[in-house]
């Protein structure tokens, strides 16, 4: 990866980290299923943790590991999209109740988590400890 030009890490850096937080996402879910019945709250909460904490997290590292350059100001710039549209789905919610036939509940619980998950990992690329 380090010998690849820089325009192609940039390019790749994105769909690279959607792809492994969907990878995630499937796993954990193929994983729960095993375990839990898709319809109970077990495995709606287990699932909407994992997305929203492991999910996003997973999304900011790779994206961190796989940018060139200005790996800090990218990363923190990708945890503000993230945390405007935890926002804007939660006024969406609030306002119009339309939520895609998810309780209300899920989607601030989901919106507050990834929000503070991006938090931290500002917090932590701006100390320069944010290694796995």
């Amino acid at each position: 990866m380090e010998k690849l030009p820089n325009w192609v890490r940039w390019v790749i850096s994105l769909p690279t980290s959607i792809a492994a937080y969907f990878v995630l996402i499937g796993i954990s879910d193929f994983g729960l299923m095993r375990f839990a019945d898709p319809d109970s709250f077990f495995f709606q909460l287990t699932s909407d943790f994992v997305e929203s904490t492991g999910g996003v997290l997973i999304l900011l590292y790779v994206f961190f590991s796989t940018a060139p350059t200005r790996k800090v100001k990218a990363t923190t710039i990708l945890a503000i999209v993230i945390i405007m549209i935890c926002t804007f789905s939660m006024s969406l919610v609030s306002i119009s109740d339309y939520s895609f036939s998810t309780p209300a509940w899920r989607v601030f619980l989901s919106c507050i988590l990834a929000i503070a998950t991006c938090i931290a990992v500002c917090v932590t690329v701006k100390k320069g400890e944010f290694k796995l």
